[in-house]
């Protein structure tokens, strides 16, 4: 036991017990960070963070096994199991930046969407699982030779001490992750934290061991030299990774002389143009991170002939909620006036002076619905007050024209589902603007139990509740996920709901009263010019669906039914 005896004595109980509560909170702060990370880059959120925590307990048990049965315990081995997790930390956001940069780019742009490439569309997600895989197996080899030392060196009762302070290491990175770390840290910088942490570790072995390693203290250097690095250049990858995940995405697009081609572009090329590309604005809340991309020109990738590779369109630009779409300036009239104006068009309910509005804190939709002159109060619902600042700054301030400033709207940043189950007020119309249910969180703000809620807040037979949904197209073959949406709404009490689409997005407008719909236009008073008579002409733009047939499909809290949504960044 030569090291750790001298390692730890019983003088070094304290230090014995940091060492326990430091790593354990190390290797929590790696899979917290996995977690983070799938979060923004996989679909399917539920079902790999479950994959992922799985593997890491399977693998931390693997590990216990590995030293329990292992002939040669030398738990002098506890130096180079730090060196190797302070190497995982670190080079972790870097190796899965790179292989969502790899799946992108060589599998897109060379093999496109062939069933030859099924496992390497995989290649991002069973990354996730691998990492997982090493920081279970290691931390499960690390805790053996720590709860061993404890019981060997100290006694059996002190055992128990230093497990408790082993998993408080757990319950504080836990904590830190969850009111510090997420608050304006990227990933890069949370792993990096982490990995300094592990490096202390090491740095405390080589400090109290009596045996001093030429080898060791190379390793260590080794480790300071990679740290250098990291913080050095991770600023410039992750902008690089931010550009090709964004501007680099699988498109058609054609060129000034009339050259088509395919988008993502490939390695060589790419190296070329994306210094040039306008750099990605990303702003890290407690609730998500919000990622600002300039609009370029659809060929600027491609076509080396232009003299500004990064021609801009009109300074416009797209905002993106943890990497999913949320409005593109260059056409997000058109959505916002779909939803704003064509309930009071379809319903003839023109007269709401009090107004719902749950999400939506960019300010835009608020801005439309505002042009209504007989609306007396907004209350507007919005988890992040974080967008909420951005709404009223430059550049959204101005798109939004000064919306939210408006004394009839009054903002309350709160949890969309738990405000609206206190809410004792009745309004004459409710706008819902959520993102797209992604994950299990946010299928919550689309079951039936949140709908029935939120139909109680209408004040009559005449009032309206409009939402964007994801609704697929009636010849989809996931159709399925269509009478999911419907079931839901049926399921809360609605019967006579209409299904309608503008260019881009798709709506469901509803209320309590079973009257139909008025399907001709209706001047409202206003400019509405993404709305003309022709869209009523086309049959094909709405669909109605009336009575409660569809109630088995329902998406319950108790029950959950996943609504399947494409996005094209994934």
């Amino acid at each position: 036991m030569g090291m750790t005896t001298n390692l730890f004595n019983a003088k070094k109980k304290w230090i014995f017990l940091f060492f326990c509560f430091l790593a354990s909170f190390c290797s929590i702060s790696y899979e917290i960070l996995l977690l983070k990370l799938v979060d923004y880059y996989l679909e399917d959120v539920l079902f790999w963070e479950c994959f992922t925590i799985g593997f890491f307990v399977f693998s931390s048990g693997l590990g216990v096994f590995f030293f329990q049965t292992c002939r040669n315990k030398n738990i002098e081995k506890i130096f180079y199991i730090e060196v190797l997790l302070s190497l995982f930390g670190i080079l972790l956001v870097p190796l899965f930046l790179l292989f969502t940069f790899i799946a992108r780019v060589y599998i897109y742009n060379y093999r496109y969407f062939d069933d030859s490439t099924a496992f390497f569309f995989q290649i991002v997600p069973f990354s996730v699982v691998i990492f997982s895989c090493l920081f279970g197996f290691f931390s499960g080899l690390e805790m053996s030779i720590l709860f061993n030392v404890a019981e060997k060196v100290f006694n059996k009762s002190y055992f128990a001490i230093s497990s408790f302070f082993y998993y408080l290491g757990s319950l504080i990175a836990s904590l830190c992750f969850l009111f510090f770390l997420t608050c304006g840290l990227v990933n890069y910088e949370i792993s990096q934290f982490s990995a300094m942490c592990n490096s202390i570790l090491v740095l405390l072995i080589l400090i109290l061991s009596n045996k001093k390693s030429i080898y060791k203290y190379f390793c260590f250097i080794f480790l300071l030299f990679l740290q250098v690095f990291y913080i050095k250049s991770m600023p410039s990858f992750y902008q690089f990774h931010l550009k090709n995940f964004y501007y680099n995405k699988a498109k058609w697009g054609q060129s000034n002389n009339g050259k088509f081609f395919i988008s993502p572009v490939g390695f060589s090329q790419l190296l070329n143009v994306i210094k040039k590309l306008p750099e990605v604005e990303t702003i890290i809340t407690p609730y998500q991170k919000i990622d600002k991309v300039t609009n370029i020109s659809s060929y600027t990738l491609q076509d080396k002939s232009e003299g500004d590779i990064t021609r801009l369109i009109n300074q416009t630009f797209t905002l993106y909620l943890n990497s999913h779409f949320q409005f593109n300036t260059r056409n997000e009239k058109d959505y916002h006036q779909y939803m704003a104006h064509m309930p009071v068009m379809l319903t003839r309910h023109k007269n709401t002076p009090n107004i719902l509005v749950l999400g939506a804190g960019d300010g835009l939709l608020v801005r439309e619905i505002l042009k209504n002159k007989s609306i007396e109060s907004i209350t507007l619902v919005e988890l992040d007050p974080k967008m909420i600042s951005l709404a009223t700054k430059f550049p959204l301030v101005q798109l939004n024209n000064y919306s939210l400033s408006d004394e009839r709207v009054s903002i309350i940043n709160a949890d969309a589902f738990y405000w609206v189950k206190k809410n004792k007020r009745k309004f004459d119309a409710v706008y819902i603007d959520f993102p797209f249910p992604h994950s299990f969180d946010i299928l919550r703000l689309y079951s039936s139990e949140f709908l029935r809620m939120v139909k109680m807040s209408l004040k009559t037979e005449e009032s309206f509740l409009i939402m964007d949904i994801p609704f697929q197209s009636k010849k989809s073959r996931l159709l399925v996920d269509n009478k999911v949406l419907i079931g839901s709404f049926q399921k809360a009490g609605f019967s006579n709901i209409i299904v309608f689409h503008s260019r881009f997005d798709t709506f469901l407008l509803t209320r309590k009263s079973l009257k139909d719909y008025s399907l001709t236009y209706f001047d409202l008073g206003f400019p509405t010019e993404k709305i003309n008579t022709r869209w009523f002409q086309e049959k094909s733009n709405y669909q109605i669906f009336k009575g409660s047939h569809m109630l088995s499909f329902e998406n319950s809290i108790m029950r959950p039914k996943k609504i399947i949504h494409f996005d094209p960044m994934f």
